[in-house]
């Protein structure tokens, strides 16, 4: 059990905030009392599963709304998000599908990540962010395919599904070009070897120990450690 254990105990890792210049000049400049009244226009329908019209436009509003929040978690400051906001952020994040809504999912990423890593503290926005993640996972965005993995792995705070993982992180790894952060490659490359090596339902030792090799070459110890063991015994005769 404890070679599947890859939910850390210093939590997810944080995803960076927007680092270009480029992203930064498509954020809309739209003030906080803005957002509350598309929050507002929006309640009445928050317990339908249907996205309306005024929920597809005004993403960017949303996405000064989930600024606010990161700006407050970044500080340290407890924040409370209501049901209805809650659905509004998820309703805006399915509607986001263009490309200059790409700080849009950023920010929601890294709230989403805040928001799970300090579980602890508020088990109720935790369960938010989770929710955020899978959402993204959803959109294809891949540093959450990757995060939403690493929790199924684990099986801390959702219920366990290697195949599920498995799929999410190899999805994450379709474009590897967006990962700016090795760490995320390597995250997923150890839950690929993880739960190919070791999880009977999904053994696939060929796959697995080519996941541990790539992990090892960007210089993760874990996927190193776990190379060496398995290239050292019977099950790997004819692989190395």
């Amino acid at each position: 059990a404890a070679a599947l254990g890859l939910f850390r105990s210093d939590g997810l890792h944080q995803r960076a905030s927007v680092p270009t210049p480029q992203l930064q000049s498509d954020r809309p400049q739209v003030t906080l009392a803005q957002v509350e009244l598309v929050i507002a226009a929006w309640q009445p329908t928050a317990r339908s599963p249907s996205v309306d019209a005024t929920i597809k436009a005004d993403w960017r509003s949303t996405g000064q709304f989930v600024s606010e929040l990161l700006n407050a978690k970044r500080a340290g400051t407890s924040i409370s998000i209501t049901a209805a906001q809650e659905q509004l952020v998820l309703a805006s994040v399915d509607a986001s599908d263009e490309a200059s809504a790409q700080w849009f999912r950023c920010d929601v990423g890294e709230l989403a990540t805040k928001l799970i890593n300090d579980r602890d503290d508020d088990p109720c926005s935790a369960a938010f962010g989770i929710r955020l993640l899978d959402q993204l996972s959803s959109r294809g965005d891949p540093y959450a395919c990757i995060q939403m993995a690493t929790m199924l792995v684990s099986g801390e705070l959702v219920e366990p599904d290697p195949r599920r993982a498995l799929a999410l992180a190899e999805k994450g790894l379709l474009n590897v070009s967006a990962l700016n952060m090795p760490s995320s490659v390597v995250e997923a490359q150890r839950t690929i070897g993880q739960i190919c090596c070791f999880d009977p339902g999904a053994r696939d030792l060929k796959r697995g120990l080519a996941a541990f090799k790539e992990g090892a070459a960007l210089g993760d110890y874990g996927c190193a450690l776990n190379l060496a063991r398995l290239l050292g015994g019977k099950d790997c005769e004819g692989l190395r």
